[in-house]
Formats: structure tokens, sequence, C-alpha cells
């Protein structure tokens, strides 16, 4: 049922691109295709900018331990942004526009984490008992339920690069 409410939303989309072209179209002539051919210029240097912008992000994080999950949400937000304004049509750039720009961003930043969070929990009720996945104790402190044994062994290297142990 979800994918054919998916496949009926995308063709609604398309139908309405199409429609709303048309009177573009009507309204202002060939400067259409112009207008066309410069949002997705825009929305090809924002993901650039964004993908950037988001790599620092996860590299600086990483570094220096801090949580992640609101910077590469937010960049996620503004390379889906620029997805959307990347494909023809002007539903589409007005949609990625809003995702994109600052004054919306945040919003559209929670929504995502907010149902990124429900379809993880989702994920974690479907995990079998006894097979490793992980989520909310009853204290609310993440927990790990105990899978399979795998015994390694812990290599560090010191400044030098050697091997130390």
């Amino acid at each position: 049922m979800r994918r054919l409410l998916l496949a009926l939303g995308a063709a609604g989309v398309v139908v309405l691109e199409v429609a709303v072209l048309v009177q573009v179209a009507q309204l202002i002539g060939w400067w259409t295709l112009l207008l066309l051919i410069a949002t997705s210029v825009l929305g090809g240097w924002l993901m650039k900018r964004a993908g950037v912008r988001t790599l620092a992000a996860l590299r600086d994080a990483m570094q220096s331990g801090e949580a992640l999950d609101r910077k590469l949400a937010d960049g996620g937000v503004v390379l889906a942004g620029g997805l959307l304004m990347v494909l023809p049509g002007f539903v589409t750039d007005v949609l990625g526009a809003l995702l994109a720009l600052p004054v919306t961003r945040p919003l559209a930043t929670r929504v995502f984490l907010g149902v990124l969070g429900r379809r993880l929990a989702d994920l974690e009720r479907a995990v079998p008992p006894g097979m490793g996945g992980f989520g909310p104790s009853t204290d609310g402190q993440y927990s790990q339920e105990p899978g399979p044994v795998v015994q390694g062994k812990v290599v560090s290297r010191d400044e030098t690069g050697e091997d130390g142990g």
C-alpha cells in the first residue's frame, strides 16, 4: 500500500509540474527555459556547497568527539533541497528552496530528525531478541544487547607509526 501511495504521489507531482510549467511558459515565454536552467545551476551549487560543508563538519566533529546528528541532518536537508532544485520544474524548485533557505531550514531539519528517529525506533523494535540491536533501556541510557562474541586484538600505533602492541 505504501508503494502505491508513493507511486501515486510521484505521478501527481509530475502532472503538477507539467501544469505549472505550461502556465509559466504561457506567461513569460522562452524565459521559462532560462529560469529552469538557472534554478538547476543554483541547485547544483547548493549541493556542492552543502556536501563540502557537511564533510568538513563531519571531520571536525570526529576530531573533537562532539555529536554530529544536527550538523549532518542540516547538511542532508540542504543536499535534498539542492537535489529538488536540480530537477526540472518549478514546484520542486520551491520545495528545494524551502529546504535550503536558512529561515526555513531549522524546521525542515527538526522534521527530518523526527521522522528519522521514528524510523530508527521502528527498526529497533523489528530486531529479534538476541540479534545485537541497541536502544534506550528503562533508565534512558543506551545499552547494547549481548550478541555474538568476536575475539580480537587491539593494536595501537605510537607517534612514529610503529606498532605498539
